[in-house]
């Protein structure tokens, strides 16, 4: 795993325990559990987040881009 991308989550994972509703905050932590290939993670805060705001074309689209790769793989 890349230092920027570890450092990263390492700071929004610390974020999202103090400000667990901060959707902006979740939906970066997902895309940096997807860049680095962590996609079940990804999943399950973007899951968290469509909770949250059912609508969010965000989510909704980094999910299917996550389903998209996992069938691919």
């Amino acid at each position: 795993m890349s230092a920027d991308y570890s450092a990263g989550i390492e700071i929004s994972e610390r974020l999202r325990l103090r400000e667990p509703q901060n959707l902006r905050n979740l939906l970066h932590l997902a895309e940096l559990y997807s860049l680095v290939q962590n996609n079940k993670r990804a999943e399950e805060l973007i899951q968290y987040c469509l909770k949250l705001d059912p609508e969010n074309a965000i989510a909704l689209n980094l999910s299917d881009s996550i389903k998209k790769v996992s069938v691919d793989n």
